[in-house]
């Protein structure tokens, strides 16, 4: 049986209806398979979404720790933008339940917790597994048409006055390692696209990319592909592309 969670944060411990729940769902995913309600009460409520089971529950607390609001500074929604999390005092714990759960299984799982983030008015969407905290809207845009970018936090560091380096935080989710890219100051834009492009081909080979390989933008552009010691945690490997 594999597991996924998510943290739905809240300023009440109130569940959203399921119904609510299920409108939210339909207007994002019309064409997608269906949300369909199991059961529920005040406190937890389940739904099948084709052969997996979605539950929502109503937690009292916020996540602890402050894992939540440390994560929201990874969120690329949060880069250039001003958002910032708001406070929460309770969460909505959404779990899903299957027997595997493949990349388009878990695009539908998230497209499910935006949907309850959207119906409870949440202030933010916690996605532990990336190191991530995101506001509710862009949450549901990103599980839409770029889901790694809801599955992964990203780490900015100044690499010298000239350069930065952007690197993932959630690929060991799909069993992948973190990807690593360095950048002139300036190119912060072209970077992240690339370094999520990248991401998009190896989730569609299904492994690594091996050491030694080379990648470019372009048919002539050859960029090394070199593994190492991640800066996030020195005993996880990631791989890195430094762009010109």
């Amino acid at each position: 049986m594999s597991i996924r969670i998510a943290f739905v944060l809240t300023e009440t411990a109130a569940l959203p209806s399921a119904e609510a729940v299920l409108a939210e769902h339909t207007t994002l995913s019309p064409e997608g398979p269906s949300l369909e309600l199991i059961e529920g009460d005040d406190k937890t409520v389940s739904f099948s979404l084709e052969r997996m089971t979605v539950v929502a529950a109503a937690m009292p607390a916020p996540v602890p720790d402050g894992e939540a609001e440390d994560a929201a500074r990874f969120s690329l929604g949060s880069m250039g933008t001003g958002w910032q999390l708001g406070p929460h005092a309770a969460h909505v714990l959404v779990t899903l339940l299957a027997d595997e759960v493949s990349p388009d299984d878990l695009q539908e799982f998230t497209i499910a917790v935006a949907a309850v983030a959207l119906a409870a008015n949440a202030v933010g969407v916690y996605w532990g597994e990336g190191h991530v905290t995101h506001a509710p809207r862009f949450f549901a845009d990103t599980a839409l048409e770029a889901p790694l970018m809801a599955w992964n936090g990203v780490s900015v560091a100044n690499e010298g006055p000239e350069r930065l380096s952007f690197l993932t935080l959630g690929m060991r989710q799909l069993g992948l390692p973190d990807m690593m890219v360095g950048a002139p100051r300036g190119a912060g834009n072209d970077a992240v696209s690339f370094l999520f492009e990248v991401l998009r081909y190896m989730v569609s080979r299904g492994e690594p990319l091996p050491d030694g390989d080379t990648i470019g933008r372009t048919a002539e552009e050859k960029l090394q592909v070199s593994y190492g010691a991640s800066p996030a945690n020195p005993e996880q490997k990631v791989f890195r592309v430094d762009l010109p």
